[in-house]
């Protein structure tokens, strides 16, 4: 039987279009709903040693938009994966040193982790000296400024390596993190017998420290953290600092913290809000003034901008306006052809 779409009744004509409508807006809202898009997590924490005027930088992001696991042990990566050299490319974070004037006197950048001899893996941070480090303003020397990060510590802190070769662990570390129970959301080490190193971040030991980052790792940090100390010499001729009663402080008005650098290439996504208990072998410390603990949340870090790399997916609204003009290019086409 030959039925004409021109002697279709006309509310059969507005059925088919409405039913082709809400056809196309589900897929649009599935799209909508299931886009993806990078996070900032962690914390940024800056202090002055009260003993001496140093002023110490700390910059953590965990589980996002980084961690310290990569390879086939990857954690949370998905089918994009995360590799060592994703770690050694271009990943850096800044800090800054501000007068009460609102001037930046001081800024720079720090190198996550790159190859350089002389390191017990062969790979360390090469700071505002190298790598993707900088000094974005002021001047600095190898005398001012020390530098460190959590993935240079648990290379060359922990003695897995020696003279630029692997000696412990059951997996190259050069390739792959450690092991954990999934691949998903758990950090917790699935052979800890096999990753014994511990070691301290002395920061977190220091006077004035605020607390919020844990004392001991023994094990693996896979905290993507990176470590700054400017001297107190160096903040004492910024004009930065003053002693109080034997106790060194910021001067009023001065600030100190992340510059709004923050690169991650690529950058992880948020978790899914339910998330397992933190890595049992990385084991906060209580300090006199804080308690030290390890958050898998995705909360804004202050004092940092992020520069993640783009999602796949693109954003809400540009989905929106395109699906938007295909419904009005679909309504007009269907209505001319439905015409009698």
């Amino acid at each position: 039987m030959d039925i004409r779409i021109s002697k279709l009744s006309t509310a059969h004509k507005l059925s088919g279009l409405f039913l082709a409508v809400m056809a196309i807006a589900s897929i649009v809202s599935g799209i909508i709903v299931h886009a993806d898009t990078p996070c900032p997590a962690g914390q940024s924490i800056a202090f002055i040693n009260q003993s001496n005027g140093d002023a110490v930088f700390i910059m953590d992001q965990f589980p996002a938009p980084n961690d310290n696991s990569y390879g086939e042990n990857a954690v949370g990566w998905g089918s994009h994966g995360h590799k060592f050299r994703d770690l050694t490319g271009s990943d850096k974070a800044g800090f800054q040193v501000q007068n009460p004037s609102g001037t930046v006197v001081l800024s720079f950048n720090d190198d996550y982790i790159s190859a350089a001899s002389g390191s017990p893996s062969g790979y360390r941070s090469l700071g505002p000296f190298g790598g993707d480090g900088g000094i974005v303003r002021g001047t600095l020397t190898a005398n001012d400024v020390t530098f460190d990060t959590s993935l240079a510590r648990n290379l060359n802190n922990t003695g897995y390596f020696s003279g630029g070769v692997q000696v412990g662990g059951d997996t190259n570390l050069l390739l792959n993190s450690p092991a954990t129970r999934n691949r998903v959301d758990d950090y917790t080490l699935q052979n800890p017998g096999n990753w014994t190193g511990t070691y301290t971040n002395p920061e977190t030991l220091l006077p004035g420290y605020p607390g919020g980052y844990f004392t001991t790792v023994t094990g693996w940090n896979f905290h993507n953290t990176y470590f700054a100390t400017v001297t107190g010499a160096k903040m004492n001729a910024l004009g930065a600092i003053e002693q109080v009663g034997g106790v060194w402080r910021l001067k009023a008005g001065w600030t100190i913290g992340g510059n709004g650098v923050l690169h991650n290439s690529p950058a992880k996504v948020c978790p899914p809000p339910s998330t397992p208990t933190p890595t049992p072998s990385m084991t906060p410390t209580t300090t006199p003034t804080a308690t030290a603990t390890m958050t898998m949340s995705c909360t804004p870090t202050p004092g940092m901008t992020p520069t993640p790399t783009p999602p796949e997916v693109p954003e809400p609204t540009t989905i929106l306006l395109l699906a938007t003009g295909l419904l009005f290019g679909l309504g007009v086409f269907a209505f001319r052809r439905l015409r009698p």
